[in-house]
């Protein structure tokens, strides 16, 4: 894998997509944070009803209202598991 990617699982109970991004911007309850290659490993609940923003390789910014759920970041991987 390239060494600049990072990559998004997004899972759900009725689908599951995976993105190569550059960057992850999340809300928690605590506050809010933006992953990027070579983040700490963690899992943090998402604050409900919050923003995750993102950049695609191609320097494209989406934002996705996240109803609840969390995320786990390990390695290059962030999955964020949505209820």
């Amino acid at each position: 894998m390239n060494e600049n990617v990072l990559l998004l699982e997004l899972i759900s109970p009725f689908s599951a997509e995976t993105h190569k991004v550059s960057w992850i911007a999340v809300e928690t309850p605590t506050g809010n944070f933006t992953l990027c290659i070579g983040h700490a490993p963690l899992a943090s609940i998402l604050k409900k009803k919050s923003q995750l923003s993102y950049q695609s390789l191609d320097g494209k910014d989406f934002t996705l209202e996240i109803p609840s759920g969390f995320i786990v970041i390990s390695e290059r991987i962030a999955t964020i598991f949505i209820d």
